[in-house]
């Protein structure tokens, strides 16, 4: 496993024309729900969700979404390698559902307590 553990970790540093923030996404390899949040919640147009592959291209839906049933809050262009195995700092493109685009970061997440379930984050993850 690329980071050791039974779930993608992953934190940005989103930009776009509408602010700054931060996003969230942890996506359990085996078992368990994937989700993601950003912060502020007007960044991407709401503050929690489930996200979603298409491809090369991370989809983030609202918690009862997908990509069957309503358009994607936002999309993010995953790098080549994926995000797990890119270094911190590697930067990219995310598309938001008014169709504005910005750039996202990827920065070192905050240890998060083990044993923990997304629907324990605290608020400022």
């Amino acid at each position: 496993m690329a980071n050791g553990e039974e779930s993608s970790n992953l934190k940005f540093e989103i930009t776009g024309e509408h602010g700054t923030g931060t996003l969230r996404v942890v996506i359990p390899w085996f078992k368990g729900s994937p989700a993601w949040r950003g912060e502020p919640a007007h960044l991407i147009g709401t503050l929690t969700g489930v996200p979603y592959w298409t491809n090369k291209r991370l989809g983030l839906y609202s918690e009862n979404g997908g990509p069957d049933k309503e358009r994607p809050f936002a999309i993010l262009d995953a790098p080549e390698d994926g995000f797990d195995d890119v270094p911190m700092g590697t930067t990219g493109e995310i598309r938001f559902h008014d169709g504005k685009r910005g750039k996202w970061k990827k920065v070192e997440p905050k240890e998060k307590p083990p044993g923990s379930t997304t629907s324990e984050w605290p608020t400022g993850f």
